[in-house]
């Protein structure tokens, strides 16, 4: 049996619309600071005691904000199913790359909504690493070397799914079982 998820286009539509009003009001900071023309601009001088730095934080915000809403459309643009999960093994999209079973030791999910992700602990993670060697360098203390170089993640929360979905079809075209992280839960009148 073969299980297809595609993006969710509502997540990802809010996302974009928050990126673009983040780059907005961004533009809108670094506008009003070089421009100084106006009665806007003036009260905003006089008020914030704008300076360089505030230009900077614009401009540092029109970039970071501008590269969320480039990357929400492109992933709104992508048409058909972004992970497919089957007899043969998971095929992300994202990755462009197939993880077969037989490279699957172990499933893990964490997080989630929007958070969700599986980690998969597979014997070669390098192999299924697809991204450009710069970006794994800028990315290795964040990516497998936490992990002790064992593991590569699912992103699954802006799918048009539940993570408890993704979990079933791992079990069942896999039968590897997804071990699940549950929530620490504090006990009423512990100790702090």
């Amino acid at each position: 049996m073969v299980y297809t998820f595609p993006y969710d286009r509502r997540k990802l539509s809010v996302f974009a619309v928050l990126s673009v009003v983040g780059t907005a009001a961004a533009a809108a900071l670094f506008l009003l600071v070089f421009v100084r023309e106006g009665e806007a601009a003036q009260v905003v001088l006089d008020t914030t005691a704008a300076d360089m730095g505030t230009a900077s934080a614009g401009l540092f915000g029109i970039l970071l904000f501008g590269g969320l809403a480039i990357t929400a459309a492109r992933f709104l643009l992508r048409a058909g199913p972004v992970l497919t999960i089957d007899e043969h093994g998971i095929l992300d999209r994202r990755w462009g790359r197939r993880i077969p079973w037989a490279q699957v030791r172990a499933v893990q999910a964490r997080g989630r909504g929007i958070a969700a992700t599986f980690a998969l602990a597979v014997d070669r993670p390098e192999r299924f690493d697809s991204r450009p060697l710069w970006r794994r360098v800028a990315c290795f203390p964040l990516g497998l070397r936490r992990n002790r170089g064992r593991e590569v993640t699912l992103p699954v929360g802006a799918l048009a799914c539940r993570s408890e979905d993704v979990a079933l079809a791992i079990e069942a075209c896999g039968g590897v079982p997804v071990q699940r992280r549950l929530p620490a839960v504090r006990a009423i009148g512990a100790a702090r």
